[in-house]
């Protein structure tokens, strides 16, 4: 390993810091790829390099039979190497890392007899892969339950079954929208807490509030947020940890929430950003944490700092012209450390699909051109008293048009960069995952999957079209071999390996 690789590997650990909410020591996930976005801090930066060329993708049903549904959700990756991959009419499949489906389950066999179907979901899955033992796959429905199926090799058993309308708390409807979060323990790695964020509504017609659940691994509900009556907006974020014990999440009506997670939900502060929901897609913007602030981004653009302890602005940006369909993520830009040298190379000879295998290479332009500027009211507002990252890390993010844009996660001021090189096919709907070698991967509306390295805009390979005309909106995971995997409308997996 050259010393720059190892440099960034260090700093990449270093910017996740808790990554497993109940520690304050920089660790490393247990798997490649165990959450939306990576880790409990959704840098959405993973440990696999993605510049070399690409193997022939393969296509995987997550469905058992016809119609397949949509696969919007995140897949996630077990310490072997096998993803696992919700399709929205809730079917949950475990995939080998060569691509082969080991099982598939679409019920639990815990619930009461007439809901033992998982039923639709939009959640991504979250894996706890312990050391010892096998994994256990968590995730929440639009039945208002949340499951966890422990991997059996062979076949999937379920192990817990939350019913929130069960409650006794006079929930008509309960809908969990986004990936539960594992609080866990320091020394043990054991989970202690599955927070769930939901939507609720007392009668069937009724307003929907939201809540966030923290539960046990044997189902029992340990507390909500708020304490009593529901928030008057649903809950629809994926919850972020910052340093110690505290939760972040954000609401359908632009509100940022931080919760005490050791103190039973006790709130902390709260403040507002911005919508996070977009209309073309069911996952809603994730916050970011590091080791001295916490961001969140709104759908119109604007983007906020905000101390993790006491909820003030540290800076804020309010890019007006950029609207964001797709979570950011956080890392160090390459031009720090290493960039890789781009060489000439053809065109793919056909489109890929299950059975045709893409030529890609790098693409040969090395040359800047000039980045992506803000509208004149885009200009950074920090406050005298902000705390600066210890890292000089960036937030890259990609407009739903396909704009780059990268900002200084210490003060919020613009980074040097080129634009994105290679025309997008559509808008950005897909959360880019950061790679070890700094290419933010991605794919499209029209169906095709990217590459861009986070300081040049150019490409690792040229586009590869996995569904042409058909939204990839779900959010990439990486192997730490390289191998990609990321979810189509048309009901499919894409595995994309690398050689």
């Amino acid at each position: 390993m050259s010393w720059s690789r190892a440099i960034l590997v260090l700093l990449l650990a270093t910017l996740v810091g808790c990554s497993s909410g109940g520690s304050g020591i920089a660790s490393v996930p247990s798997s490649p790829w165990p959450r939306f976005r990576h880790d409990t801090a959704h840098t959405g930066a993973g440990i696999g390099r993605v510049g070399g060329t690409r193997t022939t993708p393969l296509a995987i049903a997550v469905d058992a039979e016809a119609p397949l549904s949509p696969v919007v959700a995140s897949p996630v990756l077990g310490i072997d190497g096998s993803a696992y991959v919700l399709s929205t009419a809730g079917t949950l499949a475990a995939i080998t890392n060569k691509g082969e489906v080991r099982w598939r389950t679409q019920t639990c066999e815990i619930c009461p007899q007439e809901s033992r179907s998982i039923g639709t979901t939009f959640s991504s899955p979250t894996v706890h892969a312990p050391p010892s033992g096998p994994a256990v796959v968590y995730f929440g429905s639009d039945s208002g339950r949340v499951f966890g199926f422990e991997d059996r090799q062979d076949r999937a058993v379920c192990t817990l079954c939350f019913d929130a309308t069960r409650q006794g708390a006079g929930f008509a409807v309960v809908r969990f929208l986004a990936p539960p979060t594992l609080f866990t323990h320091v020394a043990t790695g054991k989970v202690t807490q599955i927070l769930a964020p939901a939507a609720v509504r007392r009668t069937p017609s009724g307003t929907e509030e939201g809540l966030l659940f923290s539960l046990s691994t044997s189902g029992d509900l340990l507390w909500t947020y708020p304490r009593t009556a529901g928030y008057p907006s649903p809950f629809v974020t994926a919850v972020a940890f910052g340093v110690g014990s505290t939760a972040f999440v954000g609401s359908a009506d632009g509100w940022l929430h931080a919760v005490n997670v050791l103190l039973g939900g006790e709130p902390a502060w709260r403040a507002f950003v911005g919508p996070f929901t977009d209309l073309d897609t069911p996952v809603s913007l994730a916050p970011i944490t590091s080791s001295t602030a916490v961001f969140a981004y709104s759908t119109t653009g604007r983007v906020v700092a905000f101390s993790p302890t006491s909820g003030a602005v540290l800076w804020q940006r309010d890019l007006s012209s950029t609207p964001i369909a797709a979570s950011l993520a956080l890392g160090i830009q390459a031009s720090a450390i290493e960039v890789p040298t781009a060489t000439a190379g053809p065109e793919p000879s056909a489109t890929p699909t299950s059975g045709v295998s893409p030529t890609p290479t790098l693409l040969g332009d090395a040359s800047f051109t000039p980045s992506f500027t803000p509208s004149p009211t885009s200009t950074p507002t920090p406050t005298p008293t902000a705390t600066p990252l210890t890292l000089a890390s960036s937030l890259f993010g990609l407009s739903k048009d396909g704009r780059f844009f990268v900002l200084d996660a210490r003060d919020g001021n613009d980074v040097p960069t080129s634009d994105v090189q290679e025309a997008i096919d559509g808008e950005v709907l897909s959360s880019p995952a950061l790679s070890l070698d700094a290419y933010l991967v991605f794919g499209s509306s029209q169906g095709s999957l990217y590459a861009i390295h986070n300081s040049s805009g150019l490409s690792a390979w040229p586009p590869i079209s996995l569904a042409p005309g058909v939204p990839l909106r779900s959010s990439p995971a990486i192997a730490s071999d390289g191998t990609i995997w990321i979810g189509a409308d048309n009901g499919y997996v894409y595995r994309v390996g690398g050689q």
